[in-house]
Order: C-alpha cells, then structure tokens, then sequence
C-alpha cells in the first residue's frame, strides 16, 4: 500500500513492535523517538496517519496532534495511552485525535486501527477531492456564463452599430436621391448643386459597400472560406501603393501621409497580396480616423531576423493601455479617448488580426492615451502554410 505512517515513541520496543505490525500489512513506516524528530519528520514528508504516545521525555503527543492539524489538516492521529485511565487519550479525541489504543500492543488491534483510519482518510481525501473539483468547476461555469453574457451584450451592440452604420449611408443616399427627382425638372437647379448631391450619393454608396464588405470578409473569414494564394509579396510596394490610394482622404482631413524605409534591402515574403494589402489599408484607414487635423500617419517596415516588421504609427489619440488587446476583439468597439473622430464598424482589426496570423505573424499595438499609436505586424520570411 501506498501509506506512509510515522510511529513516534520514546521507548524503542514499542517503537519495533508497532513497525514491525505495519510493515507486515504493506504500510510505509518511519519512526520518531521524540516530539523534536517527530515535527522534523512532519516536516520533511507527508503523513497519512500517525501513531504516537501521549507521554513522551520533552513534550507530549497532544502537542504533536496540534502540530500536525495546524501543518496536514487530513492527516489522522492514534494516540497510545499505557495508563488504565485514558482520560487523556479522550481529551485527545475531543482536539480531533482519530483514535487510541491502551498498551500493551496487539496485532489485530494494531491492524483495525490503522485500517479504519486510513480508510476513513481515503473518504476524506475523496471528499476534499470532490469539494475542489466541484469548485473548480463551478468556477469555470460562472466564468463562461459571464463571458456569454459578455458576448450576448457585445451582440446586441455590434447589431446597433451595424444597423446605425448601415442606415446612415442608407438615409444620405435616399435623401439626396429624393432632391434629385424633386428638382429633376426645374431649370433652374444649379449644375454645382446637382454635382454635389451626386458626389455625396457615390461617396456614401461606396461607404456603404465598404461597410457590407468588412460584415463580410470577417465572417468568411472566421468560417473558413476564405482561400489564400502563395506568391510573392513586396511590403515596400504595398505600403507606397497604399499611401498613395489614402492620399486624398488624408489631404481632405489635413493629416499627412509618409513612408519610411531604413532598409533598402527588404526581402518579399510569400503570402496572398491582395490580403496583406487589405491589412495595411485597415491599418492607414484606422490611423485616418483617429488622427486630428495636422497629424502625421507614417508607414514603415524592417527586417528583423526571419521577420518583416510593418509599423503603422499615428499621433492621434491613442489607446488606454487597457484596451490593448481588446481592439483585435469582434463584436468590441473601444472609444479612443473622451470621443470617436470618426465612427466604424469596429471589424477593420479583427480582419487585420485574422489574416496576419493565417499568414503565421502576430500583431499588437503600443500606444497611450493622448501620445499616439503604433501597430506592428510581423510576416515571417518563408512559405506560408496552406
């Protein structure tokens, strides 16, 4: 048997009959002639059970008893008594002694006792063994029961956000389209004003069809479906390609756009162009938004070991340090600072996440609230896997 038992006992003929006796039924026995070693070896290993006189030379068993609930709580004490009056050995039961015995010592006895008691331990340890994994346990239906709240909650937001963003473009449009047919017959509609409300319908059309295509790729995405080419991906190329579509966006709302390469060797990777494109246009878009009138976006990449690492800095307003992960969440939308420059759908960095890790990189973001932000993906310099 696996039971380990400590026997301690100032006389060494008890102490070699009691181990004698249990090491016959299969017990692992270790010995103490007094209160001192007894607490060393307590000490140093764990014990099942434990026989020990109440009188020993310097203290006495009861204090071992009290040592050992302060210090092993599940492990049980048989107290051996030589005198006729076991008053002691009861009040040793009443401070949570398992048991006594009277000398002289005898095997069945012997034999009873620790079988009982280390039976009665087996119950207790499963029982303390249930008691935690019932804990445990609930613990986690209680932490997944908040994290579904938590999602039903971030639901029933996101589909306010999306009905509000789908509906805005949606009123533009029929706005403008109703001033158009009201004055279709009127000569004397300015052709400037009838430019403009044509300009606001594509504008907000294209808005709208952006909005629907980030619903999209997200959950295609998500699901699978999406499938990604391997070919060979030059950043430099994106990054100024990118720059240059955002250009006019970025001169509109005062904010410049720059590159800056400090490698001119940077190698290509193999991925899905049109996807890592996709990243960094989520990635100078979302740096639009956020950035006031005067600030600078500033677009970089660097090889650094098998890496390439693609750096979107902004000096708009940043992000609490709280938020830091939960920008790549779906469903979350964190408000940067005391308001939002510009509203959206709260899905561009979910994609980037998403996309950056299918192609084997990472992505985070360093930033402070009021001091800018800066978002790193890394793309690792190899064949990407299927």
């Amino acid at each position: 048997m696996d039971a380990r038992i400590l026997v301690t006992d100032d006389e060494e003929s008890v102490r070699f009959t009691l181990k004698t006796f249990l090491l016959e039924e299969g017990y692992k026995v270790d010995t103490a002639t007094d209160y001192d070693e007894a607490l060393t070896k307590i000490t140093e290993k764990d014990f099942d059970l434990i026989f020990t006189d109440i009188i020993l030379e310097n203290k006495t068993g009861i204090d071992i008893l009290r040592e050992v609930k302060e210090r092993n709580p599940n492990c049980l004490v048989v107290m051996i008594t030589g005198s006729p009056d076991v008053d002691s050995a009861a009040a040793a039961l009443r401070l949570g002694a398992f048991d006594y015995i009277v000398k002289p010592l005898r095997q069945p006895t012997i034999r009873h006792v620790a079988a009982i008691a280390l039976k009665q331990k087996a119950l207790s340890d499963e029982k303390e063994r249930y008691r935690l994994n019932l804990e445990a346990t609930n613990k986690q239906l209680s932490i997944a029961n908040e994290k579904l709240k938590e999602m039903d909650r971030l639901k029933t937001e996101f589909l306010n956000i999306v009905t509000h963003d789908l509906r805005s473009p949606l009123t533009s449009i029929m706005m403008y389209s109703d001033l158009l047919l009201k004055n279709k017959d009127k000569p004397d509609m300015l052709r400037k004003s009838l430019e403009n409300h044509i300009k606001i319908i594509k504008k907000e059309s294209m808005r709208l069809n952006n909005l629907i295509n980030d619903y999209l790729d997200l959950a295609k995405i998500e699901a699978g479906f999406v499938k990604f080419k391997k070919e060979s991906v030059d950043i430099r190329d994106i990054i100024n390609d990118t720059l240059l579509v955002y250009y006019g966006e970025a001169k509109e709302n005062g904010i410049n756009l720059k590159s800056n390469f400090k490698d001119d060797n940077i190698p290509t990777v193999i991925g899905d162009d049109g996807k890592i494109r996709q990243v960094v246009s989520n990635l100078i878009s979302n740096a639009i938004k956020f950035t006031p009138k005067s600030g600078t976006v500033t677009l970089s990449a660097v090889q650094k070991d098998v890496y390439i690492v693609v750096y979107a800095e902004d000096t708009g307003i940043g992000i609490p340090k709280e938020y830091h992960e939960k920008v790549f969440e779906r469903f979350v939308q964190v408000e940067k600072g005391k308001e939002r420059v510009k509203k959206g759908t709260g899905l561009g960095l979910p994609i980037v996440k998403n996309i950056i890790e299918h192609h084997g990189g990472r992505v985070w973001v360093e930033s402070e609230e009021g001091k800018g932000s800066k978002f790193i993906f890394t793309l690792p310099i190899k064949q990407m896997d299927a």
